[in-house]
């Protein structure tokens, strides 16, 4: 059995939020080969004490007793106004909001306290279970980075990490959300030494979760899957109408789905950089000795290469969801 912390930017039933964080979390905590030993948040998709608030409520809902501890409220370096001005404006500027009329959770601070202890409680799990635990990274690496500078001697004791970020050749992207928000947090991933697989938004980009997917799960009578019908609906039809596909990409999800069955992927090794400076800030390349041509200076920062997935069956994936939920 794999144990893992799901660190993570969750937003289901918030307005504009992805949710692709929810159902990763949902596949982890359906699926008999995983326990999840905690849940922690960092500001990301939303607000780190929202992301803290509908993680508490997401498992209130759908039954599972397993703890929540707030992490990062701001990334390393990266200056946040820009990108919470979009992330968290960015649907009622568009004019749909009103797809969450019938769903939203109003969560404030006052519904709970806020400590941030994350990241003493991921190296307190850690230490108690040297070597068996994983760490499923779904949002900026704050609270990854904070662990390793923090408590060093905790980090050869992580299992594995497996990261949803880095974006490589996207057409009209630079960079992923991600490691956009923190990419001095993400340098110390990525430069670190231990053993970690990667979710690339090339991959994740090429997901499709369709309407009659999510009816699929909704006719699941079981409170997990109508908690996640509920608020992954209007995510769905917001996603359709602000990048005209045909439903929406769930990212997050092949970091779970990768423990379950590694045969769902392709899969490259590769020394992976990212740009600090400049206009290319957050932008991963890969930096393999002579891997891009007339670029001979590049030397890679870490000493071991990173498992990047190439490619993913859509189809074996979200059956591969709805198995897993229909318990």
């Amino acid at each position: 059995m794999r144990k893992i912390i799901v660190d993570c930017d969750i937003g289901n039933g918030i307005a504009g939020a992805n949710v692709d964080d929810g159902l990763a979390l949902a596949l982890a905590l359906a699926s008999p080969e995983i326990e999840v030993k905690a849940v922690t948040t960092v500001s990301g998709n939303v607000l780190n004490f929202k992301a803290c608030l509908v993680a508490r409520h997401f498992l209130q809902e759908s039954g599972y007793d397993v703890p929540v501890y707030c992490g990062s409220f701001r990334a390393l370096k990266e200056p946040t106004q820009k990108w919470r001005e979009r992330l968290d404006h960015g649907v009622e500027k568009q004019g749909l909001k009103y797809l969450w009329q019938d769903t939203e959770e109003n969560f404030s601070l006052a519904d709970t306290g806020m400590d941030s202890n994350a990241v003493e409680k991921m190296a307190q799990i850690i230490n108690d279970n040297p070597h068996e635990i994983t760490i499923i990274a779904i949002g900026p690496l704050t609270n990854v980075a904070a662990l390793f500078n923090q408590y060093p001697e905790a980090v050869n004791k992580i299992q594995e990490i497996v990261l949803m970020g880095g974006c490589f050749n996207v057409k009209n992207y630079l960079k992923d959300t991600n490691f956009g928000l923190d990419p001095e947090a993400a340098a110390v991933v990525l430069e670190s030494s231990v053993p970690c697989t990667m979710a690339p938004f090339d991959t994740t980009s090429t997901t499709l979760m369709k309407q009659e997917d999510l009816e699929e799960i909704g006719n699941i009578k079981n409170s997990l899957c109508q908690y996640l019908y509920k608020t992954t609906k209007p995510w769905l039809a917001y996603s359709k109408k602000t990048r005209g596909i045909d439903g929406c990409w769930v990212h997050d999800v092949l970091t779970v789905a990768y423990l379950i069955d590694e045969s769902l992927f392709c899969f490259k090794d590769h020394f992976v950089n990212i740009e600090l400076e400049g206009a290319f800030r957050g932008k991963t390349y890969i930096a393999d000795i002579g891997f891009l041509k007339n670029a001979d200076e590049i030397q890679p920062k870490s000493s071991r290469k990173v498992k990047i997935m190439t490619a993913v069956d859509n189809q074996r994936l979200l059956s591969l969801m709805k198995q897993r939920l229909n318990f």
